[in-house]
């Protein structure tokens, strides 16, 4: 049979045709086994960056070494200001500080008589390298709410300076300004002072003296 030009046109164009298809599956195939290789790669080198940055952030350092130098027991000298232009009064107590969870925070712990009164309060204080700074929960047996402080050392004065929010129960004020200064004498005795604001202004209004027991 003779074929035209146009019927052998035809025929060409059908084979190329069939050429690309048979080729086309293997092609994307192949694309898409590369691209799947990349993609693990990539995943796994992302899952490694981020392995190692928790593991940075989860690993305590110097900070939490700095606390743990104040794990112990203590005994403590407790003054309160009720009038700034008033003598305080004193009590005496104890105090408990250890390091928990494998070193990562510093548990602390209180007990004294105060106004004639059984006082019984606890805390943690960390540091949060993620966020570079140091975090305080309080509780006590005179209140039902938990503090939350936030804060940095000062190595020129060698104090560690926690700001947070406090409420006043007797006078309705709530969210009221406090500032807690933990300031370092030496290894055996520390003072933690504790402001609250007083008309508008931050004031003195309690420090605990503590000194090791040994």
């Amino acid at each position: 049979m003779k074929l035209n030009d146009q019927s052998t046109g035809r025929i060409l164009l059908g084979s190329l045709l069939l050429a690309v298809l048979s080729v086309f599956p293997i092609t994307v195939f192949a694309g898409e086994q590369t691209a799947g290789k990349t993609d693990q790669l990539i995943s796994a080198k992302m899952n490694k960056e981020m392995m190692d940055r928790w593991q940075k952030y989860a690993t305590p350092g110097a900070e939490h070494d700095r606390l743990a130098k104040t794990a112990g027991k203590w005994k403590t000298e407790i003054k309160m200001w009720m009038d700034p232009s008033a003598p305080p009064s004193i009590s005496k107590g104890t105090s408990d500080r250890t390091m928990v969870l494998d070193g990562h925070y510093l548990e602390i712990t209180y007990s004294a008589i105060m106004g004639g009164m059984d006082f019984k309060g606890m805390g943690i204080l960390g540091f949060d390298k993620f966020k570079e700074m140091y975090t305080m929960t309080w509780m006590d047996n005179m209140g039902t709410a938990i503090g939350i402080s936030y804060g940095k050392a000062d190595p020129k004065t060698n104090e560690i300076i926690l700001r947070g929010k406090a409420d006043e129960p007797m006078t309705g004020e709530k969210d009221k300004d406090i500032q807690y200064i933990i300031r370092s004498i030496d290894e055996d005795h520390f003072v933690f002072e504790m402001y609250d604001t007083i008309q508008g202004k931050l004031e003195k209004v309690g420090e605990i003296a503590h000194e090791r027991i040994k």
